[in-house]
């Protein structure tokens, strides 16, 4: 009879004996594999949440605070999809419920087409929220929800002359449908285990309400990033990146411009070399008693003006006839101009400074025309000076009749002129230093585009290609590993149910001593006794093992329905992926059965180091080892203790 046969006939001989040892085994697998299990379910929740936030988009374009045209996205290929992403609030009609930051997408049906699952686009004036906003809200399909959003702008409403600051569009509309996080209803640029608030608006609907025609700030592509990035270099134009190249009048030549008023610092350096202007709404123009409110002054390079005396220096001013016939003033007489320069915490700060008249330009002089004024924002569509806005207070009672007479027949005409230099002291900003840079007409316009794009690189505009799925599934790659960290937290619920083995499987060898005591009185070694009980312990550790494994998997599921629920705060979220890995189930097996045999060995080793007689007379036991224990070591209980 072999060894085998007489362990298992033994196992099954002694079942009720065994069952003790069987479940203590089963449960420090149950423990041990489960907390495998729980770590590799979250890992697996955290890739599903991570590819239910991207869907099927592979690369991603963002402008930072600049509007491209939404059909660059068409031009890259037929897999981009432009958005309009921005922030707003989103509340119930009667205010009783309100979201003061939500993530607001305008979207067509090509970002629909790249969500995880099919979804049908939003047609005419249909809003959709996400769950989490709808459960945060309380509403359903088909309740009204009122969504404010500022005007966006290419502007910043944080700078000098930014126009009437804070204009925030309200819509009114039926909520379509409620967006699962199936069909994009976790999408977000940035990772996260909650998502955001997000309601999605029909991209044309948008464009209209906001009066922001055919604008984006975000393309979405299934195309790898290099794809992307060849395509988009390739096909961006100077209106994507907010410049404008307009021609001069009297076919003088060109003018480089931006709806943003200013002129990036980083533009100005890059760009070919030109005429650069800075042109600005001061507060007044005061001679002596005598003064002229709000008024556009121009600094410009004078040597290279053409028109400008060469020498101008820092301390000297060049006035239209119109100034000097309005403030009575002639050549070498003093002009203080005042100003507002943005102060701390967005207060306007008014300065001033004196100069010294050293030339008066008639208005007849073809280079005085209102191309000098940028487009600031609540001037330039005005008809009239009482209706201006241009972000901070306008006193219109200084505002006189002649000064409505040169605003409808000369419009943002400077009336006066400084250096480059003492300009950009008085009102540069992080903003830019220039509003402008002209170039002759020796080019053409098509050229002098050509020339000015390549000289750019989208990375110093605020552009930024980012593989967006590469870095959502890169985010899920924690440092920690959730299985080791799981198991140590189950470290001392594990060591319990090992030791609660071990002395099972001792008492059930203090049960069978006679039977030991008989295998060796009959001849057997010593060594080969041992084998056997050793054996039928291995035994047992692989049925508990197995019948753990099974438990496992309820015990991983417990787990997981606890995080989805009682410590849902702690993880953020409700639902989790339940991922049996099989490398996990055969590497905590093994654990198990290792765990289960030292726990065994080491719990039983004295009680098989007893001779026959010892055995067969019974005077063996784990009281008296004990005591035999502290008597040879009493130190061991104060080391413990």
């Amino acid at each position: 009879m072999s060894a085998f046969v007489i362990i298992a006939r033994s196992v099954a001989f002694y079942w009720r004996t065994h069952l003790g040892v069987l479940l203590g085994t089963a449960l420090a697998a149950m423990v041990l594999v489960g907390s495998l299990l729980v770590g590799d379910s979250v890992k697996a929740t955290l890739r599903h949440q991570a590819e239910l936030r991207v869907g099927k988009v592979e690369s991603a374009l963002t402008a930072g605070d600049r509007f491209f045209r939404g059909d660059l996205a068409g031009e890259t290929g037929a897999d981009a999809a432009p958005v309009l992403l921005l922030r707003g609030s989103v509340a119930l009609p009667d205010g009783s419920a309100r979201i003061n930051s939500v993530q607001l997408i305008g979207a067509d049906d090509r970002f629909w087409s790249l969500a995880p699952q099919s979804a049908g686009a939003l047609k005419g004036e249909e809003f959709a929220l996400n769950e989490r906003a709808a459960a945060q809200l309380g509403v359903r399909a088909g309740d009204t929800v009122v969504l404010r959003v500022e005007k966006p702008g290419v502007f910043s409403r944080d700078a000098p002359l930014s126009g009437d600051e804070g204009e925030v569009v309200a819509i009114r509309a039926k909520v379509q449908r409620i967006v699962p996080d199936a069909e994009f209803g976790r999408f977000s640029l940035a990772a996260g285990q909650v998502p955001p608030f997000t309601v999605f608006v029909p991209l044309g609907f948008l464009h209209e309400r906001l009066g922001f025609a055919g604008k984006a700030n975000l393309i979405l592509s299934r195309e790898p990033l290099q794809t992307l990035s060849d395509s988009v270099r390739a096909k961006w134009n100077l209106a994507d990146a907010g410049l404008q190249l307009r021609a001069l009048p009297n076919e003088a030549g060109w003018e480089l411009r931006s709806p943003g008023v200013f002129l990036d610092s980083t533009i100005v350096a890059a760009v070919p070399r030109g005429l650069d202007a800075l042109t600005y709404l001061v507060n007044e123009l005061r001679a002596g008693a005598k003064a002229t409110p709000y008024s556009m002054v121009t600094a410009v390079d004078a040597p290279a003006s053409g028109f400008l005396p060469a020498e101008l220096s820092d301390d000297e001013i060049v006035i239209t006839q119109w100034l000097a016939d309005d403030l009575g003033v002639r050549l070498n007489g003093k002009i203080a101009v005042k100003y507002y320069v943005m102060g701390e915490r967005r207060q306007l700060v008014e300065q001033s400074r004196d100069f010294e008249v050293i030339q008066i330009l008639p208005m007849t002089e073809p280079s005085l025309n209102s191309s000098w004024m940028p487009d600031f924002p609540g001037l330039t569509d005005k008809e009239n000076c009482r209706d201006w806005k241009p972000g901070f207070v306008i006193d219109s009672t200084k505002i006189r009749d002649q000064d409505e007479a040169y605003w409808k027949e000369h419009r943002g005409t400077p009336k006066a002129f400084v250096n480059l230099r003492v300009g950009q002291q008085m009102w540069s900003n992080r903003w830019g230093g220039v509003t402008s840079i002209r170039y002759p007409a020796a080019k053409s316009d098509t050229a002098l585009a050509s020339d000015i794009r390549s000289a750019l690189k989208l990375e110093m505009l605020g552009f930024q290609f980012t593989p967006l799925r590469a870095q959502a599934l890169a985010a899920t790659d924690a440092p920690v590993d959730f299985g080791q960290l799981f198991v140590s937290f189950s470290f001392f619920l594990i060591a319990a149910a090992a030791v609660l083995t071990g002395l099972l499987f001792v008492f059930t060898l203090e049960q069978r001593s006679a039977e030991a005591g008989t295998l060796l009185a009959l001849g057997l070694p010593p060594r080969m006794v041992r084998r056997l009980m050793l054996g039928e312990g291995a035994l047992l550790a692989v049925l508990g093992t197995l019948l753990g494994c099974v438990g496992a998997v309820f015990y991983t599921k417990l787990v997981l329905r606890g995080l989805a629920t009682v410590w849902r705060g702690a993880v953020g979220t409700s639902e989790f992926v339940f991922d049996a890995n099989v490398v996990s189930l055969a590497g905590g097996a093994l654990g198990s059965v290792v765990v289960a045999m030292i726990a065994m060995w080491w719990a039983g080793r004295r009680q098989m180091r007893h001779g026959a007689a010892e055995l067969l007379a019974g005077e063996v036991g784990i009281a008296r080892d004990a005591q035999q224990t502290k008597a040879r070591r009493p130190y061991l209980s104060f080391v413990f203790a």
